[in-house]
């Protein structure tokens, strides 16, 4: 799979004081095994996969470790970005750098996704243009929505420039979305995913005035926020809330507070400040 990634194995299984044998099963000869271990020979998919089950290390942890506990160039990019709390000016613009500098070596869709998206998020940092801004976003939904199923990096991509497109167009992706996550209900992550996924459709319904669509919407994230035990998108949630209650004149103060609290408790000072900029915008 990758260069020398036998050895990499074999440091994990002495470590964790492991024997070949334990480890094989009978899938694969010592003998044969061995040489893996000694980078002379590859061995087959599955018994990679029932090797490193043994082991208890993911894929994604194999990566990790085999790259001296780091995240591979690219999928730093990519982590970067999907962590993106918010439209971050000077993060965004570090990673369009990287993304930049990658796709200058590397023919990758999925980066080049990355740099549009980050393209778009920066116009709409520093002009405020929506429609300006949802032109990149265009390109990458037009290339996701040919597909059957939306897979989980489809998903974090959609899930980043939703925000950006037509109410209507947001109402299609969410249904698209929503059918694949079904699919991925058990898949780790994927509640967080939905979680994010479901305040910023919220925000869309507020910002167009559906503010029982909002709370309806932000009912099921807090419910779904606290069996994740997600703290900061509860607050965001009981904000939200607070906002809407107020809309449709029945004004609430308590949910907007315990929001505010929650956000100060956990010392999400900037998180709290650009929340606060949206509840004079909405309220």
């Amino acid at each position: 799979m990758y260069e020398q990634i036998g050895q990499t194995i074999q440091k994990i299984r002495t470590e964790k004081g492991y024997s070949q044998e334990y480890l094989l099963d009978g899938k694969i000869t010592q003998s044969a095994f061995s040489k893996f271990e000694l980078n002379k020979t590859d061995i087959r998919f599955k018994t990679l996969v029932h090797v490193l089950s043994k082991l208890e290390v993911s894929f994604e942890e194999l990566t990790y470790i085999h790259n001296d506990f780091n995240f591979l160039k690219r999928d730093k990019i990519i982590n970067d970005f999907f962590d993106l709390a918010y439209n971050n000016k000077q993060e965004i613009q570090e990673i369009l750098l990287r993304a930049n500098d990658y796709l200058e070596k590397y023919d990758d869709a999925l980066i080049n996704d990355i740099k549009e998206l980050c393209e778009a998020l920066l116009i709409l940092n520093l002009t405020n243009d929506y429609t300006k801004a949802s032109l990149p976003a265009i390109k990458v939904w037009k290339r996701l929505s040919k597909r059957n199923q939306l897979y989980i990096t489809d998903l974090y991509l959609l899930n980043s420039i939703l925000f950006l497109f037509p109410l209507e167009t947001m109402i299609e992706i969410k249904k698209f979305a929503l059918k694949s996550i079904e699919r991925y209900k058990n898949f780790q992550c994927i509640q967080r995913l939905r979680i994010n996924m479901g305040i910023n459709i919220s925000l869309m319904f507020i910002k167009n005035g559906l503010h029982n669509d909002a709370i309806c919407e932000i009912e099921k994230m807090i419910n779904l926020s606290k069996e994740q035990k997600a703290y900061i998108h509860l607050a965001i949630c009981y904000i939200r809330k607070g906002i809407c209650l107020n809309n449709l004149g029945k004004p609430d103060e308590m949910w907007i507070l315990k929001g505010q609290k929650i956000l100060l408790i956990l010392e999400e000072n900037q998180l709290l400040q650009m929340i606060e900029d949206e509840i004079k915008l909405y309220k």
